[in-house]
């Protein structure tokens, strides 16, 4: 009877011990949260508006990024008003401000310091036609990664839990908000030539031939220096096709920068004449520099753009290759 209570007891202990680690568990949980002490009257209303924003100013872990609209409402960087900047972007933030409601709002919640808010890890001021200003203060995220603390202009009694695109977007530098310029289509059918320049010179020339036994279609031929070497000319025609801009390095480089990239003296040059829309022949200088910081890509500049912006390193694998080692080295070509 005796060992029938003990067990008994032992058993009462073990549940009472997993409702004890239970309720620690929800309360741990419950804390980052915050779905105790505190106060969700606020939940669903937008924090504050946006109507005629003059000015959008921001910090954040790397840089500060001032934009402003001019007198014909487009926006630009106040730090080089020439940067072309995607204006797509100021839209996408103030559409992200005007919609901003808390998921969460705690007014009797913990120390700033427990929400990164001591030392905001980004800050945003609105400023508006009138004057004022609205401050938005971002501290640390919450533990799942998809929300983060914020307090509105300063105010240190109410905490609001967020939704993360405003910190997404204001974690973007200048760069990433550049409108990169589009190449132009080089199809193979509109290839006049391709010049491409390094360690080896190759030089293909386009001219249309027709088909064995039917006068009536005509096929792209490619020629250098009088051979046809359209089979091995066709990766090349591919890799052109492909070229894409995928960022920019430095939209107003110094020397030194220009020089680090190896751009001073260029690891390849590649020049193509083409036919635009209107059947004009027009002219693309592509020239080379060093891999990018990474790795991943390779720094480039192209006709009179002092800009440097940076490919893929996949991308120009095929043109790198040609321009070392002429047009056997292209893959495939044996």
């Amino acid at each position: 009877m005796i060992h029938q209570k003990k067990r008994m007891l032992l058993i009462t202990l073990g549940i009472l011990a997993v409702l004890i680690a239970v309720l620690l568990a929800v309360k741990s949980c419950s804390s980052d949260a915050e779905t105790t002490d505190q106060d969700n009257a606020h939940a669903g209303e937008v924090l504050s508006g946006t109507d005629d924003v003059t000015a959008l100013d921001w910090k954040n872990k790397d840089t500060t990024i001032s934009l402003a609209p001019d007198e014909n409402g487009n926006w630009y960087w106040t730090g080089n008003p020439d940067f072309p900047l995607d204006p797509a972007y100021p839209g996408q933030l103030l559409e992200t401000l005007s919609s901003l409601t808390p998921q969460q709002t705690i007014t009797h919640g913990d120390t700033l310091e427990s929400y990164g808010l001591d030392e905001p890890s980004r800050t945003l001021t609105a400023t508006h036609a009138d004057g004022t200003a609205t401050l938005y203060q971002l501290g640390r995220d919450t533990t799942d990664g998809k929300s983060c603390y914020l307090l509105l202009d300063g105010d240190e009694s109410t905490v609001y839990i967020i939704d993360g695109s405003l910190r997404d977007q204001l974690d973007l530098g200048i760069y990433n908000m550049m409108d990169l310029p589009e190449l132009p289509a080089l199809t193979e059918e509109k290839l006049v030539s391709i010049q491409i320049s390094g360690t080896a010179e190759t030089s293909l020339t386009a001219a249309d031939k027709p088909p064995e036994g039917d006068e009536t279609e005509t096929e792209v031929h490619w020629y250098s220096g009088g051979t046809d070497v359209t089979d091995d000319a066709q990766d090349v025609v591919t890799a052109l096709s492909a070229l894409s801009l995928d960022s920019c390095a430095d939209f107003d480089p110094s020397d030194k920068a220009v020089s680090l990239c190896s751009l001073e003296t260029p690891t390849a040059t590649i020049q193509v004449i083409y036919l635009d829309d209107k059947g004009a022949e027009q002219t693309l200088t592509l020239y080379v520099g060093s891999k990018s910081a990474d790795g991943t890509g390779c720094y480039v500049r192209m006709d009179d753009d002092t800009t440097i912006y940076i490919m893929t390193s996949a991308t120009l694998e095929t043109l790198l290759s040609v321009a070392q080692d002429g047009l056997a080295s292209a893959p495939g070509d044996s």
